[in-house]
């Protein structure tokens, strides 16, 4: 078995980016809101148009989900403003002043209760379940599971079917979404 090691993450970045998306939806279907997490009562003018939105949003994405240390510098990056999600709003003072806002707003469910719903309520009890079932599957086929961090990426919410969803450190799980099946988790973290 080596070195394989199975935790949980909720990265603050992802999710935040997943609020902001959620966001968006409310605003952006056709009765005002979609009675999802969060809705805030926001001047539309702040907001960027919907294609726009869904390109920059798709890129930001991309670019955190694949960040090599992501796990061990998503606070930094946080504290640091590495990823501008500033820019998933207007530039002017309306568009910045929604986006503190919307961050304040953020802050305060992920750290008052949001960040413990993702991790000790949703996934601290898959990792050991996960680990245990991979472990003894890797003895029962005579293989090796791979000398890596493999993460469980709590998100909140679903995010859009076109994001990428799993890399070779990770696979995004949530609440809302099926969970991955063992032999998935399986052909993602043994040595062929």
């Amino acid at each position: 078995m080596g070195n394989f090691y199975l935790a949980n993450a909720s990265s603050i970045n992802l999710n935040f980016l997943i609020y902001i998306e959620n966001l968006y939806e409310n605003y952006n279907y056709s009765t005002e809101t979609k009675n999802i997490f969060p809705w805030l009562p926001l001047n539309r003018e702040a907001l960027l148009n919907e294609g726009e939105l869904r390109i920059k949003a798709k890129g930001l994405w991309s670019t955190i989900f694949n960040s090599n240390d992501l796990y061990e510098n998503d606070i930094d990056y946080w504290i640091n403003n590495k990823f501008s999600f500033s820019y998933l709003f207007k530039a002017d003072s309306v568009g910045i002043e929604a986006y503190e806002i919307v961050k304040k707003s953020f802050e305060s469910w992920y750290w008052g209760i949001g960040y413990r719903l993702c991790t000790a309520i949703f996934s601290d009890p898959l990792v050991e379940d996960y680990h245990d079932k991979l472990v003894a599957m890797a003895k029962n086929k005579k293989l090796l599971l791979k000398d890596v961090k493999f993460y469980l990426q709590v998100i909140y919410d679903i995010p859009p079917r076109e994001w990428q969803l799993k890399n070779e450190n990770m696979i995004v799980i949530s609440p809302q979404t099926q969970l991955p099946t063992v032999e998935e988790l399986f052909g993602m973290c043994s040595v062929s």
